[in-house]
């Protein structure tokens, strides 16, 4: 196998990025300056290969010049709109996330991302409708799962979650729990009992959006 381009659209401190190799080259020499993000690239290149190792953290800086925004115009209307591309700014965080085997029985996954943007309008813009209007992100993720199987036909997982507030909008942070009791009993016939958003009777997670509420089921699964 030979790799004739990498393209990195999101990845660590690269976006729209692109390495191209030569054909037929019996060797590719990749350098730059410290910082230029060779160990980044070479990191993209494992991760597409073996997967995403069970521990990991990664930074990432993402500039955006020509977003989107919705700008005044001539017309024949008293208002008249039209779309720009009057904000530019940057999206950075860090992402890490591992997975723990506690026990031959019990694995914990655990994960998290802090975001945080800082875009502005460009000299002329209108400004209508705030820096939100592309994208209203919470300030940080985190989730925690566990997983059980303490005998060979029974498996207890839990989900927790945290979500922060959205920005330039009345949807809080929130905390919320699911939980799953499966039973196998036999080859053929599988019970579980589930809960999900378990902590509280509701929640909102996007502005003018449903509350979802609280529900816990219960399942029968026949294989024939």
């Amino acid at each position: 196998m030979r790799l004739r381009r990498l393209d990195l659209e999101r990845y660590g401190p690269f976006t729209g990025a692109s390495l191209a190799f030569r054909p037929g080259a019996a060797l590719h020499l990749v350098y730059g300056p410290n910082e230029a993000g060779k160990s980044s690239a070479l990191a993209a290149i494992t991760d597409l290969f073996f997967g995403f190792e069970a521990r990991s953290r990664a930074n990432f800086l993402h500039r955006y010049d020509d977003l989107r925004t919705i700008e005044l115009a001539t017309g024949p209307l008293l208002l008249n709109l039209t779309w720009g591309n009057n904000l530019r700014g940057s999206i950075y965080g860090i992402e890490a996330w591992a997975d723990v085997q506690v026990a031959r029985w019990w694995k914990v996954s655990a994960g998290g991302t802090w975001l945080q943007h800082d875009l502005h309008f460009k000299p002329g813009a209108a400004g209508l409708l705030g820096t939100s209007q592309d994208g209203n992100d919470p300030p940080y993720v985190a989730a925690l799962r566990s997983t059980m199987t303490p005998l060979t036909n029974i498996t207890f997982e839990v989900d927790g979650r945290a979500v922060g507030a959205l920005r330039a909008s009345s949807v809080p942070a929130y905390e919320e729990l699911d939980s799953r009791l499966a039973w196998q009993v036999t080859p053929a016939i599988a019970l579980a009992v589930s809960g999900t958003n378990l902590l509280h009777d509701r929640h909102q997670e996007y502005p003018d959006g449903d509350y979802i509420p609280r529900r816990v089921t219960a399942g029968l699964e026949l294989r024939y």
